[in-house]
């Protein structure tokens, strides 16, 4: 085959599009390994293409549960199964990323999103 052809363009598109259909059947209840047997990966690939997501949702939980005055760091930690330094090195790079998001809009202007 060609490059260039229409089946190799398809090819590559189903290529880029596995990460989302294995991130989807997570989304739905599979294990990441349980995925990546499902669409023929590794079970590697599978849990890395699942981690920043899972990153994410540890920073948001971490963020949320700082600003809640009533959790200690302590019982948030065991909460959330995470060590301490787990639970600052989230807390750091929380607002790291809004630092930086109130810096973007600052410089462009944009403070909002219009729908």
């Amino acid at each position: 085959m060609r490059a260039g052809t229409e089946a190799d363009l398809h090819a590559q598109s189903a290529v880029f599009d596995l990460p989302s259909r294995v991130l989807a059947a997570v989304d739905a209840g599979l294990s990441c390994r349980q995925a990546a047997t499902r669409f023929g990966v590794s079970a590697s690939s599978a849990i890395r293409w699942q981690a920043p997501e899972a990153h994410a949702s540890l920073i948001r939980q971490v963020l949320l549960a700082h600003d809640d005055a009533s959790t200690t760091v302590p019982e948030t930690c065991r909460v959330l199964g995470i060590s301490k330094s787990s639970y600052y090195a989230a807390l750091r790079e929380g607002r790291r990323q809004a630092l930086e998001t109130a810096e973007c809009r600052r410089s462009t202007g944009i403070n909002r999103i219009d729908a």
